[in-house]
């Protein structure tokens, strides 16, 4: 009642799907007192996110999720202490699709040890899901203090600026062709570097 006519929100957290029980009784909540509101944030590819919970979630007033995907490359993945799979990303972008919920992706180009194989798989991955995605995020990798790379730097190969910039410009251009919107872009090596 403070903020009348409002009724659109972006969920500022990391990862709203991080926490699934927690999600789900949001949207229990949401569905019980009968409101009508319209949701978006950033979300993890949780391995445990499924079709009947996305669909709640579209129900409650969740209409847009965008998930920080990174690389189409399992190897980085895992470099990056990311614990999940290419083909669980891909089932849950494919789902929230279903579900009715527009799905953005975050990815990133020339983070530390990314070959010209890590970057094609990338690549690959935009290809293969692009009629399930309509915004990505295409981000030029920068050290941020606090990261694991950046405290382990000397584990990873450096990636010069010019290659990111290249394969920054490569990706724009391959998902002009499919009408998928680019969404917000960070360069953080203007402000750490």
């Amino acid at each position: 009642q403070r903020y009348p006519g409002m009724n659109s929100f972006r969920v500022c957290d990391a990862s709203i799907t991080s926490n699934l029980k927690q999600i789900e009784q949001l949207c229990d909540l949401i569905l019980s007192k009968s409101l009508d509101i319209r949701l978006q944030g950033f979300a993890s590819t949780n391995p445990q996110l499924n079709h009947r919970l996305l669909s709640k979630m579209k129900i409650a007033g969740f209409n847009n999720l965008c998930y920080g995907v990174e690389s189409g490359s399992e190897r980085l993945l895992s470099k990056l202490g990311k614990k999940i799979n290419i083909e669980t990303i891909e089932r849950v972008i494919k789902e929230t699709f279903e579900a009715g919920i527009a799905v953005a992706v975050d990815m990133m180009v020339g983070m530390p040890d990314e070959s010209e194989q890590d970057f094609r798989q990338s690549v690959d991955f935009l290809s293969r899901n692009k009629s399930y995605i309509h915004a990505v995020g295409i981000n030029e990798y920068g050290d941020l203090p606090y990261s694991y790379i950046f405290s382990h730097m000397q584990e990873f190969l450096r990636i010069p600026n010019e290659i990111k910039r290249i394969r920054h410009k490569e990706m724009k251009n391959l998902i002009d062709p499919f009408y998928i919107a680019e969404a917000q872009k960070f360069n953080y090596d203007s402000k750490i570097n």
